[in-house]
């Protein structure tokens, strides 16, 4: 990403780009994936390049950044995207009519991330795919009442796996939820 402003022609960037977007934003845990190896970081920090990139590409790397930043946008990175880039700032000699564009291409991003498209979905994402995975709560020492109700949607979606001969260990089964008692610490399955 850091290289994308050196690449030698506008096509070349905006060729990369669009390849980029279509890669990230394929399927939630791919979008899941980018944004928590940190590449809206180095997205904002390509942005802050400037003009350098061209005005397709930059379109182009908002739209990824817009993909990116309905998953997660830390504090910083929303700073960061607020800020104008160096060719823009208010000490240079950007043009009012480019300060008024870049301004106009932000907040659509911003209200593209928050705009909602699709089905219901849910406003966290875990990813359970390692052995061990999984989400605790803190006990409850007093129930409210004779018992309660729990609701949560489940997404799956298909991980393709490259096939083996023979599984290095056993087939663990996945549990959706699982309840320990404080008494015993025995374990509930459900």
């Amino acid at each position: 990403m850091q290289w994308l402003p050196a690449l030698p022609t506008a096509e070349l960037r905006l060729f990369l780009a669009q390849r980029l977007w279509w890669l990230c934003d394929s399927c939630p845990a791919s979008r899941a994936t980018c944004v928590q190896a940190g590449l809206v970081g180095y997205l904002l920090e390509t942005l802050g390049t400037g003009i350098a990139l061209g005005a397709r590409c930059q379109e182009q790397l908002l739209a990824l950044l817009q993909a990116l930043g309905r998953v997660s946008l830390r504090p910083l990175e929303l700073r960061r995207l607020l800020r104008p880039p160096p060719g823009l700032d208010s000490e240079s000699d950007g043009t009012e009519s480019q300060k008024a564009r870049h301004a106009g291409a932000i907040i659509r991003a911003l209200s593209g991330m928050a705009r909602h498209r699709g089905p219901a979905r849910a406003l966290r994402y875990f990813d359970l795919t390692p052995s061990m995975a999984g989400i605790m709560v803190p006990p409850v020492q007093r129930w409210p009442g004779p018992g309660f109700t729990f609701h949560a949607w489940l997404c799956l979606h298909s991980t393709e796996t490259a096939p083996t001969s023979a599984p290095s260990r056993p087939l663990q089964r996945k549990q959706l939820y699982r309840w320990e008692t404080a008494k015993r610490g025995d374990p509930l399955p459900w």
